[in-house]
């Protein structure tokens, strides 16, 4: 009996737990982001992979995810068909259609369809040959460089094996939205035929805009914002000296 009250003074005093450290988790790495997450939607010309970025194939849902994203819940669904729209109202194309307001609203409308119809085309034989639909920026560090890699991207593009291919979903999607805008939307005029060839003749010009302007972009808004920064961080000018 009396050596439970010592048992009980020789029992030490029980210690607080201390709380477990709360780690942040870190920034995943451009290897362990999916393609979706590395893509950008650049406003007027869609996606492209830029040169932070780990390319890797696209899979299956990747594919029709980046095609919902880009034609349907992103605002470049809206803007993509500005430059087309631009375009057709300075070659007056269709000539049916005035140059006002009404005759503005039918070739967005149509320059609309014609992208939508395009870029599922794209994504549908991608698919099926097996090629990218992005562009992707060149690692290189040339001006000469990075620009022949934004022209030839106009008619090339990867395969699954990272190897340079002919586009051909690319180049067919050109003509198939051109054959859907025209035939279904424009006004049947006197030269279907030849508003057809102009149409998807045109969709190879704008693609190397787009490519041109999605290579060289990022870096002119960059520096644009170093320049801003500095221009904050500048001590400001001395008072002016009183008398």
């Amino acid at each position: 009996m009396l050596s439970l009250p010592l048992l009980a003074q020789e029992q030490p005093a029980a210690t607080a737990t201390p709380a477990p450290a709360v780690i942040e988790p870190a920034e995943k790495s451009p290897v362990e982001k999916s393609q979706v997450d590395q893509t950008q939607m650049q406003p007027l010309f869609g996606a492209q992979l830029p040169k932070s970025g780990h390319w890797q194939p696209l899979t299956q849902q990747e594919r029709w995810k980046l095609f919902v994203k880009q034609d349907f819940t992103s605002p470049v669904t809206a803007v993509r068909p500005i430059i087309p729209t631009l375009l057709t109202f300075a070659t007056r194309n269709p000539q049916e259609w005035p140059r006002n307001l009404n005759g503005t609203a039918k070739r967005y409308g149509a320059n609309w369809v014609g992208t939508l119809v395009g870029d599922f085309t794209e994504t549908a034989g991608a698919l099926a040959l097996r090629q990218e639909t992005r562009y992707i920026a060149c690692p290189c560090t040339s001006g000469k460089g990075r620009m022949w890699n934004a022209v030839r991207q106009v008619v090339q593009t990867y395969n699954d094996q990272g190897h340079w291919t002919f586009a051909t979903a690319r180049v067919a999607s050109n003509y198939t939205s051109a054959a859907v805008a025209v035939y279904a939307v424009y006004p049947q005029g006197a030269h279907p035929f030849r508003e057809f060839l102009n149409y998807g003749g045109s969709q190879f010009y704008y693609t190397a805009i787009g490519n041109l302007s999605r290579e060289f972009l990022p870096d002119l808004l960059r520096m644009m914002h170093k320049k801003k920064n500095r221009a904050s961080l500048a001590p400001p000018p001395p008072p002016p000296a009183t008398k």
